[in-house]
């Protein structure tokens, strides 16, 4: 009995002892936790995209720039950061830059490479493009005819003409109903000859009629008289070309037969011609009488021909939504030819001069609109907008920016999305961005 009373205090001593030793090696172990951290690799880091970090060099898989490490882009960051004097917000500020200035370091401007341009004062310009063809002028256009039903039996012109002058002989043709009126001028000439004074005037009435005929038929008064003192019918008539211009469709044939009115040939002058553009409606409002184009046709892409509009139609097109426009062109070298289709361009002043910068400074939410100025000390500077008119590349700033300071045209984008990283007040201010 006392020997067992003997061995539990010993057991108790050695359990108390155990429970030590357990205790310091927990201590040891926890010590040589702590101390890995002084052991590991420094961590690396994408300088424009934080949240890419690595355990080794190598480069950023969103941008492809080499990563940097961590300690260098803390550094970069503290000098970023405006920094103050004092505890608690005493003192004055160290940084004069603005909490909407954002400074790049020098790896994240080479990556960013921001293009940026001058706002500067101008007259903002509506570009109008309109598709169109090229028509001869309806007013100098002659559809020509013949007074009698005929038969072509000469072509007077080579068939590779295509321009006339006035008076140029066309077609020799023959006609039976021109032999016919020629013979009853003869013989009414005749009968008045030997009528009485009363028969005498219905007679002239009747010569007057032949007559009339055979001038609208191209006879002049010089042929009237030689076939009144010959008596010789004019078989053939010699058709000429009323005026000078240029074949718009293809000549007769020889043998062809053509009845009273039918066309014989088109002619038309081509020195100057009409464009006619078919002017979508939105772009009606910016047009007037006057306003000059450039036009070019895909036959001579290279060359541009100045237009003046003349005429605006007043009928819309309700499947294309256009209007006709045209455009008097002068075409002295007829390269113009009727039917091309071609382009016609209006640079249409807006308004007074204002300041103005690209469309692709401006970054738009739905709910506001901002751009990026690059100081003078190399920082960028958020600007909110107010926009004015608005062409296909420019916009106009009515407040925000003022003439002369540099606006980032090209990776706002990207500046942008470094202000969200940086809790600035970027597009996507009021909503919590994390990545």
């Amino acid at each position: 009995m006392k020997s067992s009373l003997i061995l539990l205090p010993a057991l108790a001593l050695g359990a108390v002892l155990a429970s030590c030793g357990k205790k310091d090696s927990g201590s040891a172990g926890h010590e040589g936790h702590g101390a890995a951290p002084a052991e590991a690799k420094a961590t690396w880091i994408s300088p424009m995209h934080p949240w890419i970090k690595s355990d080794k060099p190598g480069q950023c898989p969103v941008c492809g720039m080499d990563l940097v490490p961590m300690a260098e882009y803390e550094k970069m960051q503290s000098a970023n950061a405006p920094s103050t004097q004092g505890h608690g917000g005493h003192g004055a500020a160290a940084d004069s830059a603005s909490p909407a200035d954002i400074q790049l370091g020098a790896a994240q401007d080479a990556v960013l490479s921001a293009q940026t341009e001058k706002a500067g004062p101008r007259v903002l310009d509506r570009n109008v493009r309109a598709f169109g063809r090229v028509e001869y002028i309806a007013d100098t256009h002659v559809d020509f005819t013949w007074f009698y039903p005929l038969r072509v039996e000469k072509l007077l012109v080579d068939t590779n003409t295509t321009e006339v002058a006035a008076g140029t002989p066309v077609l020799e043709v023959y006609s039976e109903e021109a032999i016919t009126d020629q013979e009853m001028y003869l013989d009414a000439l005749r009968e008045r000859w030997l009528a009485t004074f009363y028969e005498r005037r219905v007679l002239t009435s009747r010569i007057e009629a032949v007559a009339a005929r055979l001038r609208r038929a191209g006879m002049s008064d010089a042929d009237l008289q030689a076939l009144a003192q010959k008596g010789q019918v004019m078989t053939r008539f010699t058709l000429r070309a009323p005026k000078a211009g240029s074949f718009v469709a293809p000549l007769p044939h020889v043998g062809e037969r053509y009845d009273r009115g039918q066309t014989l040939f088109h002619l038309a002058p081509l020195d100057k011609v009409w464009f006619v553009a078919d002017v979508f409606e939105q772009d009606l409002g910016v047009l007037k009488k006057g306003q000059k184009g450039r036009i070019t046709t895909k036959a001579d892409p290279g060359q541009g021909h100045d237009g003046e509009l003349v005429f605006i139609g007043r009928s819309l097109n309700a499947e294309s939504r256009t209007v006709p426009a045209r455009f008097l062109v002068a075409n002295p070298e007829r390269k113009l030819l009727p039917q091309l289709s071609g382009t016609v361009d209006l640079a249409i002043p807006l308004g007074e001069p204002a300041v103005v910068i690209p469309r692709t400074a401006v970054l738009e939410t739905g709910e506001r609109s901002i751009a990026y100025i690059k100081t003078v000390d190399g920082r960028y500077q958020q600007r909110a907008l107010h926009l004015g008119l608005r062409t296909d590349d420019h916009i106009e700033v009515l407040h925000g920016i003022a003439a002369g300071e540099e606006v980032v045209v090209g990776g706002a984008f990207l500046i942008d999305a470094e202000a969200q990283i940086r809790g600035v007040g970027a597009t996507g201010a009021g909503t919590e961005h994390r990545h």
